[in-house]
């Protein structure tokens, strides 16, 4: 969990009783720390956005390191157009794509806290992004699964979390 002001851990609570950080773990995929190494942490909503504070540069920090943010709308509609060039050729069940753009998208699942319990570790690779108006701050999620080329957006709400990828702030 990054962030001084983002103090969450994995007995941390968003919306209690929902943990806001998960380590992913299955009776399919037992062993957290390779999972963790792999694939990282997810996050629900409220953990990745954090406080919401809109840096100088126009975007939020959220979980991310200094120096980096949560990818904007934007930054993911730029993305549609790569499908099976964003891919991960590994740990995708149909044999993944061939991350010509090396953005290496992993199948790293989702957290369904209605359910708690994990789902589509292998399949499914969903990343948590944010839209900013002038009158609020949301989050999206960004989706692949394994036998479609195509990014989706779809919405977010409590009790389900997914990946994050930062993006580093131009000096």
């Amino acid at each position: 969990c990054y962030g001084d002001a983002n103090e969450c851990v994995n007995t941390g609570t968003c919306d209690d009783p929902i943990p806001c950080v998960f380590e992913y773990e299955t009776g399919l995929h037992p062993d957290v720390n390779e999972n963790v190494e792999i694939y990282g942490k997810l996050y629900c909503d409220t953990a990745g956005i954090g406080d919401s504070t809109v840096n100088p540069h126009g975007h939020i920090r959220g979980i991310c390191p200094e120096g980096w943010y949560l990818p904007t709308v934007e930054k993911y509609e730029d993305l549609f157009l790569h499908g099976d060039a964003l891919k991960s050729p590994l740990y995708w069940t149909d044999g993944g794509g061939d991350n010509s753009t090396g953005f290496s998208w992993l199948p790293a699942g989702w957290y369904n806290g209605a359910l708690e319990r994990f789902e589509g570790m292998g399949s499914e690779g969903y990343f948590l992004s944010v839209e900013i108006t002038d009158t609020e701050i949301r989050t999206v999620v960004y989706s692949m699964i394994h036998d479609c080329d195509v990014v989706n957006r779809m919405e977010t709400h409590a009790g389900i979390a997914f990946s994050v990828r930062c993006v580093k702030e131009k000096d």
